[in-house]
């Protein structure tokens, strides 16, 4: 075999390597799941890395194999490189990722250097997450979680909330709320990974959901991102609090709506005598829900 020959074999060995990673990403995949030494993979859509002294010193970060795919469908040869887009506050901006020669994988984060304030992160705390444009390839909405608020970049709107995307809805079949995720982190912090109702813990992989307090369609971009907008619930009470059938009063007693039979609290075995612990911040936010809730439970049926 000649050189030539045997460049192109490893090549071709190169890429069918990647495509064969490229199955941990289907939708068979347990989500989430850690990936590398740093990465952790959320959804398919959404993956965040915990920063590294290369992030914060080299303004780059490696790729594992397993996640090439989740950044492109390209397949690439060793020395090339691709161009994708990050959509940082409503603005563009390109990043390159390339091939080394040992075949492994790097993304240069030169261009959002000071807009993400990357090397003012705190290795081993703070988190830089990428998401999926679902409307396009090869690009992605990237934001920030810091230990130092300040230093958060997240998915929230135009100034005065200054470096936060604004666009938190992207249109592909329907909706898909762009953040999702990063909330529902948020709201689990906020919670302390327990369902405020049922004290269950929250697990791997995750089986609590993050529930707006405040409805998605009803608050700015700031409150859709914000933990305290947010109860961890089980899934069959955040059914109940999504439908205005139960809500919390200003002392975090159970408010049940009349609407509600009430044995299905009793089936469930929901406390209706128990004070549930709401910070203030959330509590802010369930005086919209409250008055949501007495409208609901005084319409009359149709």
């Amino acid at each position: 075999m000649g050189d030539d020959e045997m460049l192109t074999s490893h090549k071709d060995s190169k890429i069918n390597e990647i495509k064969e990673h490229s199955n941990l990403l289907s939708t068979d995949q347990t989500y989430p799941y850690e990936s590398g030494t740093s990465w952790t993979v959320l959804s398919k859509n959404t993956a965040y890395k915990k920063v590294d002294k290369t992030l914060t010193k080299e303004i780059s970060t490696g790729i594992p194999l397993e996640l090439v795919r989740f950044f492109t469908s390209n397949d690439f040869d060793i020395n090339q490189s691709i161009n994708l887009k990050l959509n940082i506050h409503d603005t563009e901006h390109e990043v390159k990722l390339f091939r080394k020669n040992d075949g492994r994988h790097k993304l240069k984060l030169t261009n959002v250097k000071s807009t993400l304030e990357l090397n003012n992160l705190k290795v081993g705390e703070d988190k830089l997450w990428f998401e999926r444009d679902l409307d396009e390839d090869n690009q992605f909405y990237a934001y920030t979680k810091s230990i130092k608020t300040k230093l958060s970049v997240a998915p929230k709107p135009k100034p005065p909330c200054r470096n936060k995307p604004s666009r938190t809805s992207t249109s592909v079949t329907g909706t898909n709320r762009v953040g999702q995720d990063y909330f529902k982190e948020e709201v689990t912090e906020v919670c302390n990974g327990k369902c405020v109702v049922t004290g269950v813990d929250d697990q791997k992989p995750s089986i609590l959901i993050g529930s707006h307090i405040k409805s998605w369609k009803d608050s700015n971009n700031e409150e859709k991102m914000d933990g305290h907008n947010g109860l961890l619930l089980a899934p069959h009470v955040d059914k109940l609090f999504d439908k205005y059938l139960i809500s919390f009063s200003e002392s975090g007693e159970l408010l049940i709506s009349n609407k509600l039979n009430s044995k299905v609290l009793e089936a469930w075995g929901i406390n209706t005598k128990k004070t549930y612990v709401l910070t203030p911040q959330q509590q802010v936010y369930m005086k919209v829900h409250r008055k949501k809730f007495t409208f609901e439970s005084n319409k009359i049926a149709k």
